[in-house]
């Protein structure tokens, strides 16, 4: 069965803490049924050593260690983790409360009874049970915690009276759940459509994943509540009424089927990352009447079109903003996979994570003068990026920026930058060369961290600017140049962590290479003279074409990158 993102993540942990809940070291065992002491009179079942439960589970409701009888009044957190042998489980009338994390990944357990004692279903207790299908409550439950049954095979659940609080995401990616119920009695919750409302219906706090692949909100819904639609697979299409004003925190999160999201007359607010990892939209509409957003060729707007808010996932490889766009928020490219080059000419602001995870991004273009902030992690594993040029107006990159872009070779600060964010070039081991503007007052620690093939570094900044002493870890600074303004050489020799550089200059005529390089590009065939070194022939995209010593190199007709002295641009 496929998994969300999500999920996933929830399951990553779970693998931890499993180990961790493996050794737990329980006070005594009986008949095979581990047990920790609660009080005098009272225990509660927990783990053993690795997957000790198996087959048909029958937990007692009285038992005696010592010359001590104890009841049993609840199964301990991690108690059946992970004990996918585990078919069925007979729990007594004694139980109470199931506690956090229970009986997570008994996948392949069928039958469970809740006693009607039981007030309490702590956090992820039934996550990943795909074979529990069918449950009844029991009818004093009080609470429900956070993904307590992410991920389960229940096809439908009928909600106690009792029932007051459910946690986030208690059902996300339950690939068979159809419909909820819950009584008129109950004073927390509605089901009027089959769908988990709030008591009054303005809240919208869960869908059935297997209800409809197209689905219009109920009429009294105002909120789309966090991570109502998470993980519904199914999901194809959603059309929010004219009453919903809200939209929660990852409120369709890995919904891979989503194509299509409609906005009424009076959507105002989306929280954070609403569509986060819903890699099939392909088309935004909203209402003529919609005061705060719009839409344009399917890509979501604020009204006047000066933001781009969200472009889809599906929707191309090539896109150029339009002229009215000044700012791109935050993740409005996140996971755009499929985009491949993008105009931003009046963009003035990069926001967060905008670009992130947009694996084949290979250029991006802004017109001079505009650009001033690039915000944290705006084209973080942008893997593909190898055509990018800072105009003379940027101010600011934050944290992360450019973090895991491995394509770049070579990039220029303009004078303009004040400001290098924490870790912004990190992990670029294709960068050969970068100049670092004279307007930079700080830069974050580890900004170019791993950068182990950077050969040049051109520092225009006349006084040095005190850097932790991790900023060029794993910079080769025996083979990397550090070229500074001639009135600085001395004070950069003498400067915490920029004086590890073995070989500062100024670059000027006592530094010229006496190899006198020269580099030409002439039907299909590129000639240096001068050069005695490895040369390496790199593609616009960064890929390596070929490493030779050769001073005469044949290739298709195009443009790339040749690194010798220093890295040459070749267009034949």
């Amino acid at each position: 069965m496929k998994r969300n993102a999500s999920i996933k993540t929830v399951f990553a942990v779970v693998a931890i803490s499993l180990s961790v809940a493996s050794v737990k070291s329980e006070d005594f065992i009986v008949d095979g049924i581990y047990y920790n002491i609660l009080s005098p009179t009272e225990v509660e079942v927990t783990g053993g050593q690795g997957e000790v439960y198996s087959g048909y589970v029958v937990i007692p409701e009285k038992t005696t260690y010592n010359d001590t009888e104890y009841t049993v009044t609840a199964i301990g957190d991690w108690a059946m983790s992970g004990c996918y042998l585990v078919d069925s489980v007979k729990l007594p009338e004694t139980i109470n409360v199931i506690k956090e994390w229970a009986f997570t990944k008994c996948e392949a357990m069928q039958k469970i009874n809740l006693p009607s004692a039981i007030t309490s279903i702590g956090d992820a207790a039934f996550a990943g049970c795909e074979g529990l299908t069918e449950l009844q409550l029991p009818s004093k439950l009080q609470s429900i915690g956070e993904r307590a049954f992410s991920e389960s095979g229940l096809h439908h659940l009928i909600l106690p009276n009792s029932l007051a609080s459910i946690g986030d995401m208690a059902f996300s990616g339950c690939p068979n759940m159809t419909y909820f119920t819950v009584y008129a009695d109950n004073q927390s919750f509605s089901t009027p459509d089959g769908t988990l409302l709030s008591k009054d219906g303005t809240v919208l706090l869960a869908y059935p994943n297997a209800k409809n692949s197209v689905y219009t909100t109920y009429p009294t819904v105002t909120t789309i509540g966090d991570h109502a639609f998470a993980g519904c697979e199914n999901l194809t299409e959603i059309v929010l009424d004219n009453n919903v004003t809200t939209v929660g925190l990852e409120a369709f999160a890995n919904c891979e089927s989503l194509h299509t999201v409609q906005l009424g007359d009076n959507t105002l607010t989306f929280k954070e990352r609403p569509f986060y990892h819903c890699t099939a939209i392909r088309n935004f509409v909203v209402s003529d009447n919609n005061a705060n957003f719009s839409s344009e060729d399917g890509i979501l707007f604020n009204k006047d079109k000066t933001t781009l808010i969200r472009f889809p996932n599906a929707h191309s490889s090539l896109y150029v903003a339009p002229q009215t766009v000044t700012s791109i928020a935050s993740e409005a490219f996140a996971s755009c996979a499929d985009l491949e080059e993008v105009g931003l000419s009046r963009v003035e602001e990069i926001g967060y994570a905008a670009f992130e995870l947009c694996s084949g991004l290979r250029i991006v273009s802004f017109d001079a003068g505009h650009l001033s902030k690039i915000g944290a992690r705006a084209f973080k594993d942008c893997t593909s990026l190898v055509g990018i040029t800072l105009p003379n107006t940027l101010v600011e990159v934050g944290e992360d920026a450019f973090n895991n872009c491995y394509e770049i070779v070579s990039l220029c600060l303009p004078e303009t930058t004040e400001s290098v964010g924490e870790r912004c070039f990190y992990g670029n081991t294709r960068l050969v060369e970068f100049t670092i503007g004279a307007g930079v007052e700080s830069i974050g620690s580890q900004a170019f961290y791993g950068c182990s093939q950077l050969q040049k570094l051109y520092c225009n900044v006349a006084q040095p600017i005190a850097i932790d002493a991790d900023v060029f870890e794993y910079v080769d600074k025996t083979n990397c140049q550090l070229i500074v303004p001639n009135e600085s050489v001395e004070l950069y020799r003498q400067a915490d962590v920029w004086c590890d550089f073995l070989s500062i200059h100024d670059g000027g005529i006592n530094n010229v290479d006496t190899s006198a390089v020269t580099v030409t590009a002439r039907d299909g065939v590129i000639r240096l003279s001068g050069w005695t070194g490895t040369v390496n022939l790199y593609n616009l995209s960064g890929a390596l074409i070929q490493s030779t010593t050769a001073t005469t190199i044949s290739a298709p007709r195009g443009a790339y990158l040749l690194q010798a002295d220093k890295v040459y641009k070749i267009v034949l």
